[in-house]
């Protein structure tokens, strides 16, 4: 966080890029687990109540106790936002590598109704609910851009806790929720207070 405090010190807009370099590990390993597994045993793509705290109780970190905003103002770029796909059918990953993208036989891609992706903010992560296996290869593609089918406003969350490094603690009481599963993503989390404070928007905004 003293990066982040830092960059933020200076230009309060590299905290997204923060956001991406904390992610990008995430992404990657998600993206390589395909090839690392037995065939159709890839990592499961990562929902929004698993973001932060998977093992915390679900009203407090679930999407759905947030508010809901318009999804159509939202877009997020493939070649360098945080989106996090779980290809973990070997088959259809392999096909969609080596057909979707610019110069290949199905052509650049492009969004259809198989993407289904929740774009939570503030942090500007786009969470996949459904095509993984294209949506990772325009990733590794450099190329595509794609409209969420929902985007949530869960800055609620940060009023609510905190991370200490070690524990998500609960504000109000000092208690801690659980432990920090991720040092990256207790990052992240905190990176979301600063995006807040600053008024930093992700994502692109039509």
């Amino acid at each position: 966080m003293e990066l982040a405090q830092d960059v933020a010190a200076r230009d309060p807009r590299g905290l997204l890029d923060l956001v991406r370099l904390y992610t990008r590990p995430i992404q990657t390993e998600l993206l390589l687990s395909c090839a690392k597994r037995p065939p159709h045993e890839g990592k499961a793509e990562i929902a929004p109540h698993q973001l932060f705290m998977p093992s915390a109780r679900l009203v407090l970190t679930s999407h759905s106790h947030y508010p809901q905003l318009d999804e159509t103002q939202f877009e997020v770029d493939l070649a360098k936002d945080p989106i996090l796909p779980g290809p973990w059918y070997r088959e259809r990953y392999a096909k969609a590598l080596s057909e979707v993208g610019s110069g290949k036989k199905s052509g650049a891609w492009e969004q259809d109704g198989n993407h289904s992706v929740a774009a939570i903010l503030p942090w500007g992560i786009a969470c996949v609910f459904g095509g993984n296996h294209s949506i990772a290869a325009g990733i590794l593609a450099g190329e595509g851009v794609v409209t969420p089918c929902e985007a949530w406003d869960m800055s609620g969350l940060l009023a609510k806790v905190r991370c200490d490094g070690i524990h998500y603690v609960e504000i109000e009481t000092g208690k801690p929720i659980c432990k920090m599963h991720d040092p990256k993503m207790g990052a992240v989390f905190e990176i979301g207070r600063l995006l807040e404070q600053h008024q930093i928007t992700p994502l692109r905004r039509l």
